[in-house]
């Protein structure tokens, strides 16, 4: 009975819209084509995939095709498929070029201001709020709900999230029985963990808000959705992933048939950090399997389907942990294999396979201590000149100076190391400086998690130069502190917990019960990270 009310409304909306669409006269000339971005205007409809739910908002448009479009890509964007959540608004925009809804989720879809489609952006931001301000005969034209979400992107993009958020609250408030203006309000109120990883009491709140909304909406995946990538991302120890998190991603999987692709690799990614290696492995390699079918299915290219590359990177990432590196190095060279098409190379695709691909045999070879291999498997810099360098080439020498400082202290030859060491540094302050700069740039999202994977490994760097100055413990704790929580969009920069290191120091200075402190930490952090666990094994014999 639930979807035969809603098509009755949905119905009522359209019967309404087409009444008042007779009223609707915008007098600037619009082309929709400006809102959509080449590589998507040659493409076919996209399908609709009802396994991700749809929010149930009153879309007012005077089609039902264009409204399920409109339904369906913020279902995708829930989802945290962006390009296919952009493909579904622009179908909207050209079943109804008046749907202001579909608008609002074209600009919402490309939110990042580095975006490759920004050009896209900038049009749809301003069809947007040309429709939202419009009125006919003294009043707006469009409802009160569409406007206010319309107000809250407009306020999101210029202005930040706190104007946005204001107004989002207000339309939650509003309107209560508006699920998904319920989830945004609660998501983007939540205040995430403190220095210690405890959670805030703000995010204490948003938790409960999303179980009370998971238990009002129990057969709604969106609602769970947001309840798991609400903690998804928690520092090591705030949250039980394998009791609390794990069931709630299987739970969200069998809602959506297993069939959303970007939930898989959810699941894998939950499955990681819980230390279920069977469980992680396989759902990765499902979410991989999705996003090629939907890849082919679609005559797509990389370009357009980072979640692939991710999602075959995490899987590379969990079977080199579990020491089945040479099935993870064949996976990671068939992955560097795909080519780019010429001016694409600033797509989402293109940056995680340059930010994230190309730098995954150093990060293999470097946890292996494989030193030469490691600077061996970096790719060639634009330039080593500091005073030209670009924010790649810069990470790539801040690499090579690491991985040379490393094999300097395992040679015994800490002068050359602390010279390597003092080079890295300027290098970190180079890139310190870069940020301004970069953040106006498609490379802003991958640059900045590199930089503080590279503050990390300085600072234990510092640890192995100080080790005959009795510091090393100051330093290696930290790098400790200064590692990032894990991130559920990328994986990890570094393949390995700094704890594993703090134990291996501790082991090697006879502090036993120390080290394996150190090892259990590192397990916390890492649950899959099998070093650890078999340096922990052979303390405890």
């Amino acid at each position: 009975m639930k979807w035969i009310l809603a098509y009755w409304i949905a119905l009522s909306v359209v019967v309404l819209a087409q009444e008042k669409a007779k009223e609707l006269t915008v007098t600037e000339t619009f082309d929709v084509k400006g809102v959509i971005a080449e590589p998507v205007r040659k493409l076919a409809k996209p399908a609709m995939l009802p396994q991700a739910g749809e929010p149930q908002l009153l879309i007012f448009s005077s089609s039902l095709e264009a409204q399920e479009h409109v339904r369906q890509g913020f279902a995708m964007i829930h989802a945290s498929w962006d390009f296919e959540a952009y493909r579904h608004f622009t179908t909207a925009v050209q079943v109804d070029p008046q749907c202001l809804m579909a608008y609002v989720g074209i600009v919402l879809s490309l939110t990042s201001p580095q975006h490759e489609f920004h050009e896209q952006r900038a049009k749809a931001y301003n069809r947007m709020l040309t429709l939202a301000e419009f009125k006919a005969d003294g009043e707006f034209y469009y409802p009160e709900s569409e406007r206010m979400y319309a107000v809250a992107i407009a306020e999101l993009v210029a202005n930040g999230l706190g104007n946005s958020l204001r107004v989002l609250k207000q339309l939650a408030n509003n309107y209560p029985n508006d699920l998904q203006a319920q989830l945004l309000v609660t998501y983007l109120s939540r205040g995430g963990y403190n220095a210690l990883g405890n959670p805030r009491v703000t995010q204490r709140q948003a938790i409960a808000r999303f179980k009370d909304l998971v238990k009002q909406n129990p057969e709604d995946p969106m609602a769970l959705n947001f309840l798991i990538m609400a903690q998804a991302e928690a520092p090591y120890g705030a949250v039980d992933f394998k009791n609390e998190l794990l069931p709630l991603a299987l739970k969200l999987t069998q809602m959506s048939e297993g069939k959303v692709a970007t939930w898989k690799s959810l699941l894998g990614f939950i499955a990681w950090r819980s230390g279920d290696a069977e469980l992680a492995e396989k759902s990765f390699r499902e979410a991989i399997a999705l996003f090629q079918q939907w890849q082919e299915a679609n005559k797509l290219g990389i370009a357009d389907n980072p979640g692939l590359v991710r999602a075959q990177l995490f899987l590379a990432t969990v079977l080199h942990a579990q020491g089945k590196t040479k099935v993870a190095a064949e996976l990671v060279a068939s992955i560097l294999k795909v080519k780019i098409v010429s001016g694409r190379e600033y797509s989402a695709g293109a940056l995680t396979l340059k930010w994230c691909g190309q730098l995954m045999p150093f990060k293999m070879h470097l946890e292996q201590g494989k030193l030469l291999s490691a600077k061996d498997s970096l790719p060639k810099p634009a330039t080593t000149n500091r005073r030209d360098m670009d924010p790649y080439s810069a990470i790539l020498l801040a690499y090579k100076l690491y991985a040379n400082a490393i094999n300097a202290v395992e040679k015994s030859d800490v002068i050359t190391a602390r010279k390597y060491h003092t080079k890295l540094a300027l290098i970190l302050s180079d890139m310190q400086k870069m940020q301004a700069q970069v953040s106006q740039s498609y490379e802003f999202p991958y640059f900045l998690p590199v930089l503080s994977a590279l503050v990390v490994l300085h600072k234990e760097l510092t640890a192995h130069i100080s080790e005959e100055d009795g510091l090393a413990y100051n330093w290696y704790q930290a790098s400790i502190e200064a590692q990032s929580s894990e991130s559920r969009l990328l994986p990890p920069e570094i393949l390995f917990p700094i704890e594993y290191r703090m134990g291996l120091y501790q082991k090697k200075v006879g502090k036993k019960n120390q080290a394996k402190e150190s090892f259990q930490k590192a397990l916390k952090r890492r649950p899959l990270y099998l070093k650890a666990q078999i340096e922990l094994d052979s303390l405890n014999q």
